[in-house]
């Protein structure tokens, strides 16, 4: 969303809205008891947002008939879609369409979703704050020429000084982003930076309902408090309930755990197999990136599952570090991916990272006050990523966690 932070959102407003989250493990039907929620509930206009185009096109259709609903679905490009939803949001229409398309919502976009009254409802949750990288060498001379200036009474706020600079000067986009209400700073760390999108989505709407699991350990939650922005639970019939969902969890997946994974378990430290951690080089000669390597190779094969039966995660940046012709970007899936049913046939998943929130997100929001669960936050992504294999079908899985700690909270919340 390329407009300013509402003052609604800024310290001192007094306003906290408050959002609600249908909190439920995936397979436990929370779309299914969602749009038969809005089928009973069609006076009133909906914003329906997915991560994925394919619920557009597949699901929501197929829905859309059997909850006798009509759901306006954008079939433009880039800003003609958006243009299509602006038109609707216009009419009141029932809309729905991608997370992605909404970081091109305009202001007026906004408005008549509070104008009309929408409730939105955001399947999976919204990257409302990520990292922003600039050399430390950049930022230095952005400071020391006076350029920039942190506004730590407001969060962070990041204003760029030289009000002529064009956008297309060498730091035209840090200016861009100043200009824009995006660019914020970490509270005690001058070199950290993070860019915001808008809560006035959320602000906006009459309710905002979010279909997640696991609400209070995420990123998301942290940064809605840090706008004053709360939450209730929904309490609405599912297919299925979380006990009952681990349950069949339990049934399908299949720990696989030969002795030398195990004596590669046993020897990890906390900090084994994190992203810091393949970035650097080998340092001990029983757990390094040779060794991990070895058993990404050995591990399908002793078990005569094919390639294309396997995916895997780990560091995109790992890739050359990973000494094994069977592992490619073809099968490589990132540790936090949602936007995607592609690997649903997979029946083998090998999880070779230990997942920690970006340093910087998570110092700029403790900097001011709001601490993210670590565990909580990995655990998400663990029960996300394997979801998107053959348990998303309800089908027996085999599983690998390569790091200690990931596989003790795993195991520790699956059989708890």
């Amino acid at each position: 969303m390329n407009y300013e932070i509402s003052k609604k959102t800024v310290k001192g407003f007094q306003m906290t809205q408050q959002i609600e989250v249908l909190d439920a493990l995936p397979g436990s039907g929370k779309t299914y008891a969602i749009l038969e929620y809005i089928s009973l509930c069609k006076e009133v206009p909906w914003l329906y947002i997915t991560p994925m185009l394919s619920e557009l096109e597949v699901r929501i259709p197929v829905m859309q008939e059997k909850f006798d609903l009509e759901f306006m679905i954008p079939e433009g490009k880039g800003n003609t879609k958006a243009s299509e939803v602006l038109d609707f949001l216009r009419e009141g229409k029932h809309i729905a369409c991608t997370h992605e398309l909404t970081l091109r919502f305009t202001p007026e976009h906004i408005k008549e979703i509070t104008r009309q009254g929408y409730t939105i409802v955001c399947d999976e949750e919204l990257s409302l704050i990520e990292a922003f990288k600039l050399d430390k060498s950049d930022l230095e001379f952005l400071q020391s020429h006076n350029l920039i200036n942190k506004d730590t009474q407001n969060l962070g706020k990041m204003t760029f000084l030289d009000e002529d600079m064009s956008y297309d000067a060498k730091y035209g986009q840090v200016k861009k982003l100043c200009d824009r209400g995006c660019l914020y700073g970490a509270k005690d760390n001058d070199n950290m930076l993070v860019t915001y999108l808008s809560p006035d989505l959320i602000l906006a709407a009459k309710r905002f309902i979010l279909l997640t699991y696991n609400f209070g350990g995420s990123v998301m939650n942290a940064f809605l408090g840090l706008h004053k922005i709360t939450h209730s639970y929904l309490d609405i019939p599912l297919y299925r309930s979380n006990l009952k969902n681990k349950q069949e969890l339990i049934d399908l997946i299949e720990f696989v755990e030969p002795i030398s994974v195990k004596k590669f378990l046993d020897k990890q430290g906390l900090y084994a197999l994190s992203a810091g951690w393949w970035d650097r080089s080998i340092i001990d000669k029983d757990i390094n990136q040779d060794k991990v390597s070895k058993l990404l190779s050995s591990l399908p094969k002793n078990l005569k599952v094919p390639k294309s039966e396997v995916f895997y995660t780990a560091p995109m940046t790992a890739l050359p570090k990973i000494k094994n012709k069977n592992v490619s970007p073809d099968n490589l899936l990132a540790f936090n991916i949602r936007a995607t049913n592609d690997f649903k046939d997979k029946t083998y998943a090998i999880h070779a990272l230990n997942v920690f929130s970006n340093v910087t997100v998570s110092s700029y929001l403790k900097g001011y006050g709001f601490v993210i669960d670590e565990d909580a936050y990995a655990l998400n992504t663990a029960i996300q990523w394997l979801f998107r294999g053959c348990i998303r079908e309800r089908k027996k899985m085999k599983v690998t966690f390569l790091s200690k700690r990931m596989n003790a909270i795993f195991k520790g919340w699956l059989l708890e």
